[in-house]
């Protein structure tokens, strides 16, 4: 063992021996030493393993013993484990067939497109062109476009409404008509580019949303898989009847566009939001009934 190594070893020595007298003596600084060594140094488990039973002497009269056993039951998981050898899987992935350069459109908020709910069928084509156009400019060769932002279309769906950013109401079509993602499709493979669809699987309500909620809305249609959360409404993942549902949705489009690719976002559970107080809410989301949640009418 090199005199690095011996170093180390008799750090971990003696922090163990001075936690018996100073209970709070750099408990990190010792603590990652040990899983250091347990780790990178299997050969020398015994002595290590002496020194997790010294500390367990001195640890057991003091007020911190609980925390350290819990350290020290991780810290012998990880000896066990530090014998486990790895061998590399025989098994090779394909090999791509070229690289990907891609973008995303988000439609969610009109963030990307279109560049509002206002203009017109004619000024929406014109915008989506443009956007293909750069894209066959800067030689890429994919865009995901976001079909589904929240429980919506960006498509003729007869599964689920029109989504508001496309003309400011929920459940109502371009006029003139005109079904967005067939066009960008089409439009797309005229300049040698690949279009993906984008679903939010379990979003259901953006806090930005303004429309009143369509009848044809999942909030209105299935409230029993809806939930409130902060400001949003979404599906719970962990339900099969919405596993069920979003699976519907997706496939529809499989089997009715010509799409290369599907791309999902927010597939998990939100992120933690909190109430007017700053406290963290629980994820025990109530199930959307008579109150529709955030923008509902």
């Amino acid at each position: 063992m090199s005199k690095q190594n011996h170093n180390i070893m008799d750090t971990a020595t003696v922090g163990a021996q001075r936690i018996g007298e100073e209970p709070r003596f750099e408990l990190c600084r010792c603590t990652a030493t040990l899983l250091y060594l347990l780790y990178y140094y299997p050969p020398f488990t015994p002595k290590v393993a002496g020194i997790s039973t010294l500390f367990s002497q001195k640890l057991s009269r003091q007020p911190v013993a609980s925390a350290w056993r819990l350290i020290l039951l991780f810290a012998s998981v990880t000896s066990a484990l530090a014998g486990i050898t790895y061998a590399p899987s025989s098994v090779a992935p394909p090999k791509p067939l070229r690289e990907v350069r891609a973008a995303w459109i988000a439609t969610v908020a009109n963030i990307d497109w279109p560049s509002t709910n206002a203009v017109a069928t004619g000024q929406q084509k014109g915008e989506l062109l443009g956007i293909l156009d750069k894209a066959a400019e800067l030689k890429l060769n994919t865009l995901i476009l976001q079909v589904r932002p929240a429980c919506d279309a960006i498509y003729d769906s007869t599964l689920e409404p029109w989504s508001e950013y496309l003309t400011g109401t929920m459940g109502k079509a371009p006029d003139p008509y005109f079904d967005p993602l067939a066009f960008a499709v089409a439009e797309a493979h005229k300049r040698g580019l690949e279009l993906h669809a984008w679903f939010n699987p379990y979003r259901a309500r953006h806090l930005n949303a303004r429309s009143p909620i369509s009848p044809m809305h999942i909030a209105k249609a299935h409230p029993e898989l809806v939930r409130q959360y902060g400001k949003y409404l979404w599906l719970d993942p962990g339900e099969k009847a919405v596993q069920d549902y979003s699976l519907k949705v997706v496939m529809d489009v499989v089997k009715r566009y010509d799409i290369d690719g599907v791309h999902f976002d927010d597939y998990f559970y939100p992120y933690l939001d909190s109430d007017s107080s700053g406290r963290d809410l629980q994820f025990q989301m109530r199930r959307v009934g008579s109150g529709m949640g955030p923008g509902a009418s």
